[in-house]
């Protein structure tokens, strides 16, 4: 993973769509184009006070990464997403398609130096309807989890520079970060709608080699209030997380593992006359933990178990506690001219509100990776 003995970038790259809690790669000399299309299904159902529903999320995400010369990369990532939601009898949907992201990275100084740019091109979903709207408010549940959660936004533009160095067998980053998101009309009616920008510095540790690796972060969040017709209506607030993972291998067997605790800071909410309606914290912490493992056969099939827990504490308005297990198995082959078919199926179980919301779901993933 460093070539030439070189120092690579240990902070993650800021791509908005990454959600895992610990994130393996940089840029690696030599790299081949690689594309990547998937199928994504996801299905959620929920019963509370008697009162049944359930949502499912077909998700097809396109991806690929180009470099264009060494030391320097091209990313991009866009979606179709369908989404249909169930309560009671009463049917809703909203269909479209995401942003689209192009993603700059480029390394300096013997790769330790890091400067990435990105922008967020509106070609997404937007002016949601009331019905779409409804849909919307499921997708955006913290203790569900979905591929998609949003489909358009306004132009966005995010800047990061990350620096590393190495002591011994240790590698050291840090990075800040700076992301613009543009006005746009989110919904039917509405005005302009100027979603706060995001500032975040994270720190990073990695360490071990050969069999074992591990790596730790800390990460802080602040951003700037949202606006409605250049009226302040909200604050989002601070976050602030702390993640490990580690991963190992031997002969033919792979082991990732990784922890997160995320810190939610209060919220703030404005009236027409710009005054602070509450100060409360509308999400709970959360704390993560899972892995996977996994074992290669004749040198083209992979196949392995999965698991993972999430505990959502308690808000500040009534909404208790949250926890759910993720459990399934992963495979897949080469197949050949630089071609990789996955395949990935995961089962939640769970409650919400503390235990008022029985919870569970599955999601379905088929990816189809290749060089070119």
């Amino acid at each position: 993973m460093y070539n030439h003995n070189k120092i690579k970038i240990a902070c993650l790259l800021l791509l908005i769509t990454c959600t895992a809690p610990v994130a393996w790669g940089q840029i690696v000399y030599g790299q081949p184009p690689v594309g990547k299309v998937q199928f994504i299904y996801t299905h959620w159902e929920s019963e509370a006070f008697g009162v049944e529903a359930s949502i499912n999320q077909i998700s097809m995400p396109v991806s690929a990464l180009i470099p264009v010369k060494d030391n320097l990369e091209f990313r991009f990532f866009t979606a179709g997403v369908s989404n249909s939601l169930d309560i009671g009898n009463s049917d809703y949907s909203l269909n479209g398609l995401s942003d689209t992201r192009v993603q700059v990275n480029q390394s300096f100084s013997d790769d330790q130096i890091l400067l990435s740019v990105g922008v967020n091109l509106p070609t997404g979903k937007r002016e949601l309807n009331l019905e779409e709207y409804g849909v919307m408010t499921v997708l955006t549940q913290n203790f569900l989890t979905f591929p998609m959660r949003r489909l358009g936004e306004g132009f966005g533009l995010n800047l990061l520079l990350g620096g590393a160095t190495e002591m011994n067998d240790i590698r050291l980053g840090a990075s800040a970060a700076f992301l613009y998101a543009g006005t746009y009309t989110a919904y039917e009616g509405g005005g302009d709608y100027n979603p706060g920008d995001w500032i975040t510095l994270s720190a990073d540790i990695q360490g071990g080699e050969d069999e074992f690796t591990w790596i730790g972060g800390l990460s802080y969040a602040n951003a700037s209030v949202d606006k409605m017709d250049d009226r302040e209506i909200y604050d989002q607030g601070q976050s602030f997380s702390i993640a490990f993972g580690g991963r190992y291998l031997m002969d033919n067997k792979t082991i990732n593992a990784a922890t997160r605790y995320l810190i939610r800071g209060r919220n703030t909410s404005y009236d027409d006359e710009e005054d602070i309606v509450y100060q409360l914290k509308y999400y709970g912490n959360e704390f993560y933990i899972g892995g996977d493992m996994s074992w290669t056969f004749d040198k083209i099939w992979y196949a392995g178990p999965l698991l993972d827990l999430r505990f959502i504490g308690g808000n500040e308005f009534d909404l208790g506690a949250s926890h759910l297990i993720g459990f399934g198995l992963q495979g897949g082959r080469d197949i050949g001219s630089g071609l990789n078919l996955g395949a990935l199926f995961k089962y939640f179980t769970g409650s919400a509100n503390d235990g008022d919301f029985d919870i569970s779901g599955y999601q379905i993933n088929v990816s189809l990776s290749g060089t070119f």
